[in-house]
């Protein structure tokens, strides 16, 4: 909360117009109350102009899932903190899987306790649901809040992604690549406007949501899935990839050139 707030008190001039956050919890983890005054803060950045990416996390459906297990009984996956922000973009993983992109199993999805689904989203996820996308609909039923905020929105490479880390070449996995990968995007059609004379883009997701994602400017992820505790446990459990916005890659990974010739 406190860095959020120094951000804020900067001039627009000295504030950064593309937040990635490699950091997140299991929304439990805090009181509604906080967690709602939090996003209100992100809400603040994209009033501003500025566009905030979070990572979705590593641990699929929540890293406490499996000690809520008792038996062959989950009570409920968790989702992160962040991931479930409707004034963010959540940013998920892919892997390369030797003819194209997929779902990583690892990759944080899920639905939100704590905050409604926005409009942005509602039609996309909706067909979601209601499609062949969940990985066995009625394991999954009662086990995740299909009125919350779904997440991710978005996608990138999230596994062996190559970094320069204190002047050495490192090799990682997780979304805390993925979401500075997607915030790079962003920040190159930044570049673009701002030679063409116009602001930031700000708050990305209706535009991802409504202009895009019709456009034509992700690449489909429709291989693989985010695996669930109940798949852990031997259990069949998770989010499938699928056609359209799907609870593993969100609507995709970013197309560079087609998202550039559909900014406003």
């Amino acid at each position: 909360m406190k860095t959020f707030k120094n951000l804020l008190k900067r001039p627009n001039n000295n504030l950064p117009q593309v937040l990635s956050i490699s950091f997140g919890d299991d929304e439990d983890s805090r009181k509604k109350k906080l967690s709602r005054r939090l996003c209100k803060k992100f809400m603040q950045f994209g009033l501003r102009g500025r566009s905030v990416l979070v990572a979705a996390g590593d641990f699929g459906l929540g890293k406490k899932c499996d000690e809520h297990a008792k038996g062959d009984e989950l009570l409920r996956y968790v989702p992160d903190i962040f991931g479930s922000y409707p004034w963010a973009t959540i940013v998920g993983g892919t892997y390369w899987n030797g003819t194209g992109e997929g779902a990583w199993d690892s990759g944080g999805a899920g639905f939100s306790n704590y905050h409604p689904r926005p409009g942005y989203q509602a039609d996309v996820v909706d067909a979601y649901l209601q499609g062949p996308g969940l990985v066995d609909a009625t394991n999954n039923a009662g086990y995740f809040n299909a009125q919350g905020r779904a997440y991710p929105d978005v996608a990138a490479m999230a596994v062996g992604v190559r970094t320069i880390n204190f002047g050495k070449q490192d090799i990682g996995d997780g979304t805390s690549y993925a979401c500075p990968i997607f915030a790079s995007i962003i920040a190159l059609l930044n570049g673009v406007r701002l030679n063409d004379g116009k602001g930031p883009l700000g708050f990305l997701n209706p535009w991802l949501y409504g202009v895009v994602a019709p456009g034509g400017g992700f690449n489909e992820v429709d291989a693989g899935r985010v695996l669930g505790c109940r798949a852990l446990l031997g259990k069949t459990g998770g989010f499938n990839a699928s056609t359209g916005w799907d609870a593993a890659t969100g609507l995709g990974t970013p197309n560079f050139e087609v998202m550039k010739s559909l900014m406003p």
